[in-house]
């Protein structure tokens, strides 16, 4: 229950940036557009009511066949809050995302 109103609060918090933000088990899960995610990741990472100060791993993967073919899985994590969100981008082949080693170095 406490985390289904924080997956509410943080698409109030960040429209646009975040959207399908959703609670599977333990976790949070959102996605962005590939040129939101410094924009999200910064909002995350410095907001208030978020702490998301560590991103533990970054996932790549390839869906054949599929407009969007690759995704990238963004995990971030939240020590103050004790929660995690994973955030996935989708896009075409050949396209670029910018790097999110300004924010997480």
């Amino acid at each position: 229950m406490i985390l289904q109103g924080y997956a509410s609060l943080l698409s109030d918090l960040f429209p646009g940036t975040l959207f399908g933000v959703r609670v599977g088990g333990w976790d949070l899960f959102a996605r962005s557009r590939p040129e939101d995610i410094n924009l999200s990741a910064f909002f995350l990472k410095n907001g208030a009511c978020s702490r998301f100060t560590t991103l533990t791993d970054l996932a790549a993967y390839d869906r054949p066949g599929r407009e969007n073919r690759f995704a990238l899985v963004y995990n971030f994590l939240s020590t103050r809050y004790r929660s995690r969100l994973f955030v996935r981008v989708e896009l075409p082949e050949g396209t670029a995302v910018p790097s999110a080693v300004s924010e997480h170095p």
